[in-house]
Protein backbone atom coordinates (compact mmCIF):
# COMPACT_ATOMS: atom_id res chain seq x y z
CA UNK A 1 0.00 0.00 0.00
CA UNK A 2 1.15 3.25 -0.83
CA UNK A 3 2.20 5.95 1.72
CA UNK A 4 3.78 8.41 -0.46
CA UNK A 5 4.66 10.55 3.03
CA UNK A 6 5.79 7.22 5.16
CA UNK A 7 9.62 7.24 6.60
CA UNK A 8 8.64 4.03 7.62
CA UNK A 9 6.81 0.41 6.48
CA UNK A 10 4.92 -1.44 8.27
CA UNK A 11 5.29 -5.13 7.70
CA UNK A 12 2.47 -8.01 7.85
CA UNK A 13 2.97 -11.53 6.61
CA UNK A 14 1.04 -14.39 7.43
CA UNK A 15 -1.72 -16.74 6.65
CA UNK A 16 -4.47 -18.78 7.51
CA UNK A 17 -3.19 -21.30 10.48
CA UNK A 18 -5.82 -23.57 12.40
CA UNK A 19 -9.02 -23.91 14.87
CA UNK A 20 -8.75 -23.18 18.39
CA UNK A 21 -9.97 -27.29 18.18
CA UNK A 22 -7.42 -28.04 16.34
CA UNK A 23 -4.69 -31.01 18.03
CA UNK A 24 -1.89 -28.50 16.71
CA UNK A 25 -3.01 -25.67 18.99
CA UNK A 26 -0.46 -26.42 21.28
CA UNK A 27 2.36 -27.23 19.26
CA UNK A 28 1.87 -23.63 17.38
CA UNK A 29 1.57 -22.07 20.82
CA UNK A 30 4.85 -23.04 21.23
CA UNK A 31 6.33 -22.66 17.89
CA UNK A 32 5.47 -19.47 18.28
CA UNK A 33 6.59 -18.42 21.16
CA UNK A 34 10.05 -19.30 20.09
CA UNK A 35 9.81 -17.35 16.94
CA UNK A 36 7.69 -13.80 17.60
CA UNK A 37 5.98 -14.79 21.09
CA UNK A 38 7.98 -11.52 22.48
CA UNK A 39 11.12 -9.82 23.63
CA UNK A 40 12.99 -12.78 23.82
CA UNK A 41 11.98 -14.18 21.03
CA UNK A 42 13.67 -14.99 17.22
CA UNK A 43 12.26 -12.20 15.25
CA UNK A 44 12.94 -9.56 18.35
CA UNK A 45 16.23 -10.31 19.15
CA UNK A 46 17.11 -10.45 15.39
CA UNK A 47 15.26 -7.43 13.73
CA UNK A 48 15.79 -5.03 16.68
CA UNK A 49 19.02 -6.37 18.92
CA UNK A 50 21.09 -7.15 16.11
CA UNK A 51 20.16 -5.38 13.04
CA UNK A 52 18.54 -2.39 15.04
CA UNK A 53 16.30 -2.06 12.37
CA UNK A 54 12.91 -1.83 14.39
CA UNK A 55 11.47 -0.97 18.10
CA UNK A 56 9.83 -4.98 18.14
CA UNK A 57 9.27 -7.50 15.89
CA UNK A 58 6.45 -10.22 16.88
CA UNK A 59 4.49 -13.13 15.29
CA UNK A 60 1.06 -14.07 17.25
CA UNK A 61 -1.63 -16.22 16.19
CA UNK A 62 -5.50 -16.10 16.25
CA UNK A 63 -8.03 -19.04 16.24
CA UNK A 64 -11.84 -19.91 16.91
CA UNK A 65 -14.37 -21.98 15.32
CA UNK A 66 -13.04 -21.39 11.59
CA UNK A 67 -9.58 -21.31 11.08
CA UNK A 68 -7.89 -17.81 12.22
CA UNK A 69 -4.72 -16.19 10.88
CA UNK A 70 -0.67 -16.31 11.97
CA UNK A 71 0.98 -12.92 11.21
CA UNK A 72 3.96 -11.81 11.71
CA UNK A 73 4.42 -8.21 12.70
CA UNK A 74 7.08 -5.51 12.14
CA UNK A 75 7.33 -1.10 11.72
CA UNK A 76 10.95 -0.38 10.38
CA UNK A 77 13.02 2.73 8.89
CA UNK A 78 12.01 3.30 4.99
CA UNK A 79 16.07 2.52 3.85
CA UNK A 80 15.58 -1.32 5.89
CA UNK A 81 12.47 -2.61 4.37
CA UNK A 82 13.98 -4.94 2.28
CA UNK A 83 16.51 -5.89 5.26
CA UNK A 84 13.63 -6.99 7.32
CA UNK A 85 12.23 -8.50 4.29
CA UNK A 86 15.25 -11.25 4.49
CA UNK A 87 15.65 -11.36 8.05
CA UNK A 88 11.97 -12.36 8.20
CA UNK A 89 11.83 -14.69 5.77
CA UNK A 90 14.98 -16.36 6.61
CA UNK A 91 13.85 -16.52 10.41
CA UNK A 92 11.02 -18.48 8.83
CA UNK A 93 13.03 -20.88 7.27
CA UNK A 94 15.15 -21.77 9.93
CA UNK A 95 12.43 -22.80 12.19
CA UNK A 96 11.07 -24.88 9.39
CA UNK A 97 14.46 -26.10 8.86
CA UNK A 98 16.35 -26.28 11.33
CA UNK A 99 15.60 -28.56 14.66
CA UNK A 100 15.03 -25.79 17.56
CA UNK A 101 18.25 -26.53 20.84
CA UNK A 102 16.44 -28.11 23.71
CA UNK A 103 17.90 -25.03 25.93
CA UNK A 104 15.63 -22.43 23.94
CA UNK A 105 12.45 -24.88 23.67
CA UNK A 106 12.61 -25.72 27.47
CA UNK A 107 12.87 -21.79 28.47
CA UNK A 108 9.66 -21.55 26.14
CA UNK A 109 7.87 -24.28 27.20
CA UNK A 110 8.57 -23.27 31.18
CA UNK A 111 7.83 -19.66 29.86
CA UNK A 112 4.40 -20.82 28.63
CA UNK A 113 3.48 -22.77 31.25
CA UNK A 114 4.39 -19.99 34.14
CA UNK A 115 1.80 -17.74 32.01
CA UNK A 116 -0.35 -19.98 32.29
CA UNK A 117 0.14 -20.61 36.06
CA UNK A 118 -0.52 -16.97 36.87
CA UNK A 119 -3.00 -16.42 34.97
CA UNK A 120 -5.21 -19.05 37.19
CA UNK A 121 -5.02 -16.32 40.08
CA UNK A 122 -7.72 -13.96 38.21
CA UNK A 123 -11.47 -15.74 38.55
CA UNK A 124 -12.16 -13.67 35.30
CA UNK A 125 -9.52 -15.50 33.48
CA UNK A 126 -10.27 -18.75 35.31
CA UNK A 127 -14.30 -18.33 34.06
CA UNK A 128 -12.99 -17.70 30.80
CA UNK A 129 -10.66 -20.68 30.18
CA UNK A 130 -13.75 -22.93 31.05
CA UNK A 131 -15.73 -21.05 28.94
CA UNK A 132 -13.12 -22.27 26.48
CA UNK A 133 -13.54 -25.29 26.90
CA UNK A 134 -17.16 -25.73 26.96
CA UNK A 135 -17.23 -23.38 23.71
CA UNK A 136 -15.12 -25.39 21.78
CA UNK A 137 -16.02 -28.59 22.90
CA UNK A 138 -12.78 -29.40 24.13
CA UNK A 139 -11.62 -32.25 26.60
CA UNK A 140 -12.92 -31.09 30.12
CA UNK A 141 -9.44 -32.07 31.73
CA UNK A 142 -8.12 -29.94 29.00
CA UNK A 143 -6.55 -27.22 30.81
CA UNK A 144 -5.27 -30.04 33.58
CA UNK A 145 -3.21 -31.92 30.74
CA UNK A 146 -2.29 -28.26 29.51
CA UNK A 147 1.08 -28.11 30.73
CA UNK A 148 2.10 -31.49 30.29
CA UNK A 149 1.03 -31.31 26.76
CA UNK A 150 2.89 -27.98 26.27
CA UNK A 151 5.99 -30.22 27.44
CA UNK A 152 5.28 -32.94 25.15
CA UNK A 153 6.06 -30.60 22.18
CA UNK A 154 9.92 -32.04 21.24
CA UNK A 155 11.79 -29.93 18.63
CA UNK A 156 10.84 -31.94 15.69
CA UNK A 157 6.77 -31.13 16.47
CA UNK A 158 8.31 -27.56 16.42
CA UNK A 159 9.96 -27.96 13.26
CA UNK A 160 6.72 -30.08 11.92
CA UNK A 161 4.29 -27.59 12.82
CA UNK A 162 6.54 -24.41 11.49
CA UNK A 163 6.40 -26.66 8.23
CA UNK A 164 2.76 -27.08 8.52
CA UNK A 165 1.38 -23.30 8.97
CA UNK A 166 4.72 -21.00 8.67
CA UNK A 167 3.58 -21.72 4.57
CA UNK A 168 6.54 -19.93 2.78
CA UNK A 169 4.68 -21.18 -0.36
CA UNK A 170 1.40 -19.49 0.43
CA UNK A 171 2.81 -16.47 2.54
CA UNK A 172 0.60 -13.06 2.03
CA UNK A 173 2.79 -9.74 2.73
CA UNK A 174 1.43 -6.46 3.56
CA UNK A 175 3.85 -3.60 3.14
CA UNK A 176 2.52 0.07 4.02
CA UNK A 177 4.87 2.70 2.85
CA UNK A 178 6.32 4.99 0.34
CA UNK A 179 5.70 3.15 -2.96
CA UNK A 180 8.48 4.87 -4.75
CA UNK A 181 11.33 3.47 -1.91
CA UNK A 182 10.12 -0.07 -1.28
CA UNK A 183 8.71 -1.28 -4.46
CA UNK A 184 11.44 -2.54 -6.33
CA UNK A 185 12.68 -4.59 -3.15
CA UNK A 186 9.49 -6.15 -2.82
CA UNK A 187 9.45 -7.28 -5.96
CA UNK A 188 11.61 -9.91 -5.38
CA UNK A 189 9.54 -11.44 -2.68
CA UNK A 190 6.93 -12.53 -5.32
CA UNK A 191 4.10 -11.09 -7.12
CA UNK A 192 3.32 -7.27 -6.71
CA UNK A 193 0.44 -5.44 -6.24
CA UNK A 194 -0.13 -1.84 -5.64
CA UNK A 195 -2.87 0.01 -3.74
CA UNK A 196 -3.50 3.50 -2.65
CA UNK A 197 -4.54 4.63 0.89
CA UNK A 198 -8.26 3.95 -0.12
CA UNK A 199 -7.72 0.42 -1.43
CA UNK A 200 -7.61 1.27 -4.88
CA UNK A 201 -5.67 -0.50 -6.78
CA UNK A 202 -2.71 0.68 -8.65
CA UNK A 203 -1.06 -1.59 -10.51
Amino acid sequence: MDRPDSVQTNIMAGNYALRRNDPDYIPLVVTNHILGGGPAARLFLDLREEKGYTYGAYSYFRSDIYPGPWIASTEVRTAVTDGSMQELIAQFKKIRTEAVPEKELDEARRSIVSRFALSLEQPSTLLNAWLTVDYYKLPQDYWDRYPAEVAKVTPQVVEQTARKYIDLDHLQVVCVGNGKLIKDALKKYGPLEVYDTNGKRIE
